[in-house]
């Protein structure tokens, strides 16, 4: 399967790396906006549906999904900033059926700015690293508020 050819400076092709949910689609930033896409799969070939946004910020770096998890349980999303990572939940609005609200769970502050590709969840849980030019922090619960 072919997403397409681009050429992204910095950070390579590894920007659709955690991109793409099995259930909700394509994430993806313009760098203000968080944006889901609908994206099916039907024989292996991209077929793109509506595009929604999900959030708004001053400046995001980047998103990517955390492993999908238990079937009942929403979907995790981890936003980064400069010195920052926010950590929502995908919830179905209660007035549409077919609309998402990204509810904040968590937000991480760093002393240092995050790194390009510098916030990873790990292949099978929930747990999320954030990586800056001097520190590594590893956070299994992103439930609530981490200083």
């Amino acid at each position: 399967m072919e997403l397409g050819k681009g050429r992204l400076l910095r950070t390579g092709l590894n920007a659709l790396h955690q991109a793409i949910h099995p259930v909700h689609g394509l994430v993806w930033t313009d760098g203000h906006q968080v944006v889901l896409t609908d994206l099916q799969l039907p024989g292996g070939e991209a077929r793109f549906g509506d595009s929604k946004v999900i959030g708004q910020f001053e400046h995001v770096y980047g998103v990517s999904w955390a492993p999908p998890g238990v079937a009942d349980m929403p979907a995790l999303l981890a936003i980064w900033h400069k010195n920052s990572v926010t950590v929502g939940q995908l919830c179905p609005s209660t007035m549409e059926t077919s609309q998402w609200l990204l509810s904040r769970t968590c937000e991480i502050r760093e002393s240092l700015p995050v790194l390009p590709q510098g916030c990873v969840w790990h292949p099978k849980s929930a747990v999320l690293a954030v990586l800056t030019a001097q520190a590594l922090s590893i956070f299994p619960s992103v439930h609530g508020d981490i200083p």
